[in-house]
């Protein structure tokens, strides 16, 4: 949103509220939120959602801990398989995608007709 528009209004408001205070007049005011979607989608940072985020993050303390203190990386190669499986895009993640091909190719059965 450019400087001109915020402009725009901001006058525009101003004046609704004049109109408000001087001549009674029902004035309604819509506010326009810019992320995430107008407030409709859920927030993102980066690649994953804020809770997996935070996971991560707690995850990558713990590993560094063992890191150091125990030279033992698996809890880092386990928190770096999980931000790869939870990366989201258009809201499905690789998880999704492997356990729906899991689904597709190995637990349900497929329908063929020969003809």
């Amino acid at each position: 949103m450019d400087l001109n528009n915020k402009v725009r209004d901001f006058y525009k408001d101003l004046r609704a509220i004049w109109g408000l205070i001087f001549f009674r007049h029902e004035v309604r005011i819509t506010m326009k939120y810019i992320y995430p979607q107008d407030l409709k989608a859920k927030p993102n940072m980066w690649l994953w959602n804020i809770k997996d985020f935070a996971i991560l993050g707690f995850g990558a303390l713990i590993g560094a801990v063992f890191l150091i203190h125990f030279h033992r990386s698996l809890p880092l190669g386990i928190v770096g398989l999980y931000a790869f499986m939870a990366i989201r895009l258009d809201e499905t993640t690789v998880m999704d995608y492997i356990r729906y091909a899991v689904r597709y190719f190995l637990t349900t059965q497929q329908y063929y007709e020969w003809r």
